[in-house]
């Protein structure tokens, strides 16, 4: 049976554009309708708290050893840049293809190769994909600082958790299954549009 570790972000600064809160807040909201997502298809879902650092995430997946770990995360920074990124090394090239393209179809994403330069200029952005040793990548689903971004991701939560989870499960070669049109609009009403203080 497959197995996934998710990492939601653990930022807690809120510039609150349209409602969306922390990172921390609504990305656990979104590694949510992930989780639910995977389950749903069978595959074992563990996902890190916010309350443990990036090196305790690492370790616990180090230890686990999932088919997958995926972080997910607003960037910050991006001015009028806006829309997602998926960040990847090379061995986890094709989780990051398989991410990108999901993710893509709810919001542009550009699909960005980790490096050495990436790393210096981010002061320790990366620890995971450079750690982890199983295929792993990073999904930026917007960014913190820009106002469009934060509104987009507030009002489409749920369509972003479905794209990740669909991008994970295609790399792992479980055809997704969609859920009923009453299921989703349930969905769609937990899970969308709510906003944090």
């Amino acid at each position: 049976m497959a197995t996934v570790y998710l990492r939601p972000s653990s930022d807690a600064i809120n510039l609150n554009y349209g409602g969306c809160g922390t990172p921390r807040e609504r990305m656990a909201l979104i590694a949510q309708v992930v989780a639910q997502e995977l389950q749903r298809h069978d595959v074992i879902t563990y996902t890190g708290q916010w309350n443990i650092d990036t090196a305790t995430a690492v370790a616990q997946a180090n230890l686990l050893q999932p088919n997958a770990y995926v972080s997910i995360g607003l960037g910050r920074g991006g001015g009028n840049r806006k829309g997602g990124r998926v960040y990847y090394r090379i061995p986890s090239e094709p989780l990051a293809q398989d991410l990108s393209e999901s993710v893509d179809k709810i919001t542009p994403t550009d699909l960005v190769q980790a490096t050495e330069e990436n790393y210096s200029r981010n002061r320790g952005a990366f620890y995971d994909l450079r750690n982890v040793t199983v295929p792993s990548a990073g999904v930026t689903v917007g960014f913190t600082d820009h106002k469009q971004d934060n509104s987009f991701v507030t009002q489409n939560s749920y369509e972003l958790g479905v794209s990740i989870a669909e991008g994970i499960l295609n790399y792992l070669n479980i055809a997704y299954k969609k859920p009923t049109d009453e299921q989703a609009e349930q969905m769609r009403m937990k899970y969308n549009n709510r906003k944090f203080a």
